[in-house]
């Protein structure tokens, strides 16, 4: 499995190592760097798949998980983007070329972007521009690698719940 962190780190940790006891208290699966970190995504990977990191400020990294070795439970993980001051990692994801990344900004602008357009560059670097104009439609609020045909339920902050298919985006 990867964790990522909306600091930009991720860590990689073989499934069976949460294969234990479970603890009253839990288990720890990942010890943050600072009080100001927080996990924000994990997702399942064959060992030798691309992740896609998306920023609040819209830029996305992709980088082969190869380049992140495998890592104990209690360990914190490496960089896996580098970012700008004010900005955060949003999404975690598996990037195939066959899906499409739905990115969608907390104004209620969204785009669909084919994630084959995302090069892989490599881990720890700030990646390239997947959204433009943030200052005029807002920072993203989510990411998601989609296919055609699929459905997604919009929440906004005064609660109206909204289904829309991706394929109207």
């Amino acid at each position: 499995i990867i964790m990522a962190t909306k600091r930009g780190v991720v860590k990689k940790t073989e499934f069976a190592a949460y294969n234990t006891k479970l603890r009253a208290d839990g288990i720890i699966a990942l010890n943050l760097k600072s009080d100001e970190d927080e996990l924000i995504g994990v997702t399942l990977t064959s060992g030798n798949d691309d992740l896609l990191l998306i920023s609040a400020n819209g830029q996305a990294v992709r980088f082969d998980e190869s380049t992140v070795r495998s890592m104990g439970r209690t360990a914190s993980g490496v960089a896996g983007m580098k970012l700008r001051d004010g900005d955060e990692v949003i999404s975690i994801d598996v990037a195939r070329d066959d899906m499409e990344l739905l990115l969608l900004t907390e104004q209620g602008f969204g785009k669909r972007s084919p994630v084959s357009d995302f090069p892989a560059k490599g881990r720890a670097t700030m990646g390239v521009r997947a959204f433009g104009n943030i200052d005029g439609k807002g920072k993203l609020v989510s990411a998601l690698a989609v296919r055609e045909g699929q459905g997604v339920m919009l929440i906004t902050s005064e609660g109206t719940i909204t289904r829309q298919s991706v394929d109207q985006v």
